[in-house]
């Protein structure tokens, strides 16, 4: 991964024999096509000028792979994974029903949420919503976000694949990158995640990694309809961590604008 914030550059790489999918940061950042007209690369990250003082954050999971800074060019595949379908329209997994808009709206509230995502960052409250690519295909997005970090030392994370990249993997994998990044290099000590109970999927990915149970609520999952939502906790010793590991470079410069410092490993 590749994370420029104020003209530094952040690397997260980590490699298996198996897949080269790759997490890209799905548009973070202002003035994106300025900045990608630099690009980056693993060995010599180079970032055009910026007069807003952020480039757009990308990732490569394969390391030999040069990467340049991903903009709006990003959204039409982000859009065509999210029209190609997430889940079963007849059962909503998000607390927030988002999918259930009428197509035209479904895409100018992504749009809007994005853009919205990518300008409110501060050491206060942030989110970094990555994207996700397998086989240079866009497949999805996973999240990590944190309120007051340098208080609370907790992230949290949500996440969708569209429908065709379920059942591969990509989900544990997804995820546990995160919670490296956030564990090892932000220095969190909690991260929380949460799905309904009957969301298969996105439980069995919180078991794998490591998590633990920490309740249930009732909340309004669609109008009307209350269902019954599982929250998880887990903390580092817990985390059930891969055989590949990930790589980093760049980072501390860029701690600030998250609301942590430099971590003691």
């Amino acid at each position: 991964m590749v994370y420029t914030i104020a003209h530094e550059t952040i690397h997260l790489t980590h490699t298996d024999h198996l897949t080269q999918s790759q997490l890209i940061v799905l548009l973070f950042g202002l003035a994106g096509e300025r900045a990608a007209a630099g690009g980056i690369t693993r060995s010599h990250p180079v970032v055009a000028d910026s007069p807003n003082g952020f480039a757009p954050l990308t990732a490569a999971r394969h390391p030999e792979r040069n990467e340049r800074p991903r903009t709006e060019a990003d959204f039409p595949e982000a859009i065509e994974a999210i029209l190609a379908g997430i889940h079963d329209p007849r059962r909503m997994p998000f607390g927030n029903p988002w999918t259930d808009a009428p197509r035209d709206e479904l895409i100018l509230n992504s749009l809007r949420h994005w853009w919205s995502v990518r300008g409110n960052v501060t050491p206060e409250h942030w989110q970094l919503p990555f994207a996700v690519r397998h086989d240079d295909t866009f497949v999805g997005v996973q999240e990590l976000a944190a309120k007051d970090f340098a208080v609370t030392r907790t992230v949290g994370s949500g996440s969708w694949l569209t429908r065709s990249a379920q059942g591969q993997g990509i989900g544990v994998e997804m995820r546990t990158a995160i919670l490296l990044l956030a564990f090892d290099h932000l220095g969190a000590e909690f991260a929380t995640t949460a799905a309904f109970v009957d969301n298969t999927a996105s439980n069995g990915v919180s078991r794998k990694v490591g998590y633990l149970k920490d309740g249930r609520e009732m909340l309004q999952r669609r109008p009307g309809e209350p269902a019954e939502h599982q929250r998880y906790l887990l903390t580092p010793d817990r985390l059930n961590r891969p055989e590949w590991e990930l790589g980093v470079s760049g980072l501390e410069p860029c701690l600030r604008m998250l609301g942590t410092g430099p971590i003691d490993r």
